[in-house]
């Protein structure tokens, strides 16, 4: 990896870890919080499969931006 491809990189990382859990969730990404550790996980878990790889289903429902 070049440098400026890996300092692009870890500016991406450092924003991400230093935004608060319910900005990444609502804002950023525009899916709904979770109501509960269990369904963290869960939602977690379907975010990451979406991020991954994307989605052709009617879920989730996305939320306006707060």
């Amino acid at each position: 990896m070049d440098q400026q491809r890996f300092q692009t990189y870890v500016a991406l990382i450092e924003q991400l870890l230093s935004c608060p859990r319910a900005k990444k969730w609502n804002q950023s990404l525009r899916w709904p919080l979770p109501n509960n550790p269990k369904e963290e996980r869960e939602l977690g878990e379907a975010l990451t499969r979406y991020l991954w790889r994307g989605a052709e289903a009617d879920r989730p429902t996305f939320i306006p931006p707060k």
